[in-house]
């Protein structure tokens, strides 16, 4: 079993809405299939727009970096 894994499980709770991709080969950078590809892709495309029309979270948040 992977020894980051429960330490990643329990840091998910601190994003909203965090993208998660699931894969069988522990703590490794995997081959991603067809699925988890256009995923990420998806992903990627989603920051990359953000990026380019300055669309940015309406969350406040505190010294910390995390939302009120």
């Amino acid at each position: 079993m992977d020894f980051l894994k429960t330490h990643g499980e329990t840091l998910l709770e601190s994003f909203v809405d965090p993208l998660v991709i699931r894969h069988p080969k522990g703590h490794t950078v995997p081959r991603l299939d067809d699925k988890s590809l256009e995923t990420m892709l998806d992903f990627l495309q989603k920051i990359e727009n953000d990026l380019s029309t300055g669309t940015t979270s309406d969350n406040e948040h505190n010294e910390d970096g995390l939302i009120n």
